[in-house]
């Protein structure tokens, strides 16, 4: 458990993953995120360039 105010760990902090499949079926791990908005906000981006990846977020379930 962290004491207040401690930063997570960056493994743990960065859960929000932006996967790319390329044209061949590979896939790849594009970058991390803290949040789901900062990853939504970076898939638009590469997806805006109009390579032919397609791009997803890999988004952790919150417990319940």
């Amino acid at each position: 458990q962290l004491a207040a105010g401690e930063p997570e760990p960056p493994d743990v902090a960065r859960r929000v993953v932006l996967m790319r499949l390329d044209d061949n079926g590979n896939e790849y791990e594009g970058a991390r995120f803290t949040n789901r908005c900062e990853g939504a906000e970076a898939l638009r981006t590469y997806e805006a360039r109009g390579h032919k990846q397609l791009y997803s977020l890999l988004v952790p379930e919150v417990p319940t």
